[in-house]
């Protein structure tokens, strides 16, 4: 008996194609899905900050097997110089596909992707052109992070580098101040008291004519600003004292010519500073104290001087009309006067910070601090 083949309508053997279609669309669709899926995936991973970059890269590895379409037979390995991470039964020999990762148009490295042989000698599953796809996208996802974590890296030596010449322009400027200061009392301001010795001893031989009279008040007038100078360009008692009565009497001398009533809260206990954190954190206090009395109308001031985690933080509180936070940290209020934005560049050349609370009709907050670790180190 002879079988019958029944003719397929045109009808049926389009719904076979479209169905067929459908099918590898949705075969398509779901190997997008998957590919989305793990690129969101692995860019969570490679984009969160907290995590360190080999603890990255291996979830990035790990991830990467989810991806195909047999993943509990998949295994991967990435290599980056000399260093690589690998899922787990990956070893060398295996067959599979790789993408090459370069950085800066230089090989660095490369993501391999492989199924592990299965029972029996199955054949091994091929790769999709979408799994080959996504295996090149995470590549140059990859080189991206190190090309990036290469450019931070060479940023914060810069920085380093930085920060170590301003150190040392620091002392050098610290150092000059300081010899100034030294030959100002020592050759200058000696010269001005032996000379006045002289003009009071010819007075009172002579019945002290007004040229004498004149000649002495004079000399007392130069010696009153040579001793002025000195201690504004290199105070002595910063170095003699330590910073705490340094800033005590900062206190004393600033406070009558701008009517503020300074109050100053310190360690009984001197702080261990090197000279510069000393000069650095003197001169930002002055600064802001003179502020609070030219600028900000202020009656009352208080510096609170402390040492916590390996810094030492001094704050400056006024009851003065406040300012704009912005606006005074613009570099062309520095020209003005003002200074806070010259103040937040010197500290944090030396790795330091300033922080402000301020606004208008609040009086105003200035934090500084300074790593003592750093400053200790130069001299």
């Amino acid at each position: 008996m002879r079988t019958r083949t029944i003719p397929h309508s045109p009808a049926s053997t389009r719904r076979a194609d479209e169905l067929s279609t459908l099918r590898e669309q949705a075969r398509e669709l779901r190997e997008r899905v998957r590919e989305l899926a793990c690129l969101h995936a692995i860019s969570v991973v490679l984009e969160n900050r907290e995590a360190g970059l080999r603890e990255a890269l291996q979830r990035t590895v790990d991830l990467l097997t989810s991806s195909v379409q047999h993943p509990e037979r998949a295994c991967a390995r990435l290599v980056l110089g000399e260093e690589e991470w690998t899922t787990r039964g990956q070893r060398s020999g295996l067959t599979g596909i790789h993408a090459p990762i370069r950085v800066a148009g230089r090989p660095t490295g490369r993501l391999e992707l492989a199924y592990l042989p299965g029972s029996r000698n199955a054949p091994l599953p091929h790769f999709l052109e979408e799994e080959k796809r996504l295996l090149r996208i995470v590549a140059n996802r990859i080189a991206d992070i190190v090309r990036i974590k290469e450019a931070e890296q060479q940023v914060q030596s810069y920085q380093d580098q930085l920060r170590s010449l301003a150190s040392q322009l620091a002392t050098a400027q610290e150092q000059e101040r300081r010899s100034i200061a030294i030959f100002l009392h020592d050759r200058i301001g000696q010269s001005l008291v032996l000379a006045r010795l002289g003009v009071q001893s010819l007075r009172a031989s002579t019945g002290a004519p007004a040229e004498l009279q004149h000649l002495d008040a004079l000399l007392e007038e130069t010696l009153r600003d040579v001793r002025s100078l000195t201690f504004e360009v290199s105070p002595p008692v910063l170095y003699e004292l330590g910073f705490g009565p340094a800033i005590e009497w900062l206190a004393e001398r600033m406070g009558p010519p701008f009517g503020l009533e300074i109050r100053v809260e310190k360690p009984a206990r001197e702080l261990d500073l090197s000279e510069q954190t000393r000069a650095v954190l003197f001169r930002s206090v002055r600064e802001l104290v003179s502020n609070a009395g030219r600028h900000a109308s202020a009656s009352h001031v208080t510096i609170r001087v402390e040492q916590r985690a390996g810094h030492v933080v001094v704050r400056v509180e006024d009851d003065g009309c406040g300012f704009d936070e912005k606006s005074a940290l613009r570099p062309d209020r520095a020209e003005a006067g003002f200074g806070l934005f010259s103040l937040r560049e010197q500290l944090h050349a030396l790795g330091g910070q300033m922080q402000i609370s301020s606004a208008p009709g609040r009086g105003s907050q200035v934090r500084l601090s300074l790593p003592v670790e750093r400053a200790k180190g130069v001299s």
